[in-house]
């Protein structure tokens, strides 16, 4: 069955959009393809050096996909959600394979910070 996606401007109730993307991942899935998804918070603590001439901080977290997700090393988006965006600097990950990733921020302060992160694999 293939996906409808609402056009760009047609109104649309966010259910319509829930649907399409359901119907979407669960079409993924019957060719194989995993997807998973999910929010870790990192709390920079470690001083990162000055920028600018102001002082920085980094942080990190593990994130553990479960058991079994993806056989092979999957691709990860990220971003983060922050309520100051020109206190975060950076926003990255490392380390992914078919068991997880490391989750990386640095901010000018110490404010722990919605890490959001999407792996799509097999």
């Amino acid at each position: 069955m293939a996906t409808v996606v609402p056009e760009p401007g047609e109104d649309t109730s966010p259910v319509e959009w829930a649907d399409a993307i359901t119907d979407a991942v669960n079409e993924l899935s019957t060719n194989g393809i995993k997807i998973a998804a999910g929010v870790v918070s990192v709390t920079p603590s470690d001083s990162g050096g000055t920028l600018n001439g102001g002082t920085y901080y980094r942080g990190s977290a593990t994130v553990t996909f479960a058991s079994g997700t993806f056989t092979t090393t999957p691709m990860v988006i990220q971003g983060v959600n922050t309520s100051y965006p020109g206190r975060v600097i950076e926003a990255s990950h490392s380390g992914v394979s078919s068991t997880g990733f490391t989750a990386r921020i640095a901010r000018t302060d110490k404010t722990a910070t919605d890490f959001h992160w999407i792996a799509i694999g097999t």
